[in-house]
């Protein structure tokens, strides 16, 4: 009948309209999601009064120590840069007493939330 045929009609636009505006949103959220992931990539400066940031300079200056057979320890940092990458990357550069001399070094830490422990994964002091 013809009020069957408007009732169906009537429910299929309903459900239709639901459906496209669930789509939209759908493809909405993974737009923004890969934009989020894609600025998570980048490189940011961080403050090198950061707390975090001098934590990081004082664990790579005693994992240095300790893979160079010497001794180490921050003077001062000079910079500070971090990136997320399957956590997130420190890049430092520090002034440090390395043995009996005042060195440049620079340190990249790496910090793994799910292993809850950081590595050094570069270095080098001039």
């Amino acid at each position: 009948s013809i009020t069957h045929r408007r009732q169906f009609i009537s429910y299929f636009e309903k459900n239709v309209m639901k459906t496209l505006t669930f789509s939209c949103a759908l493809i909405l959220a993974v737009l923004l999601s890969s934009k989020a992931q894609i600025n998570s990539g980048r490189r940011i400066a961080v403050s090198t009064d950061d707390p975090k940031v001098r934590e990081f300079a004082n664990f790579a200056a005693r994992e240095y120590a300790r893979l160079e057979g010497t001794s180490c320890k921050v003077l001062k940092v000079v910079s500070a840069h971090s990136q997320r990458v399957a956590g997130v990357r420190y890049d430092l550069v520090v002034e440090a007493e390395v043995g009996n001399k005042k060195q440049t070094c620079e340190f990249e830490v790496l910090e793994t939330p799910k292993k809850m422990r950081n590595r050094l994964v570069y270095w080098k002091c001039i």
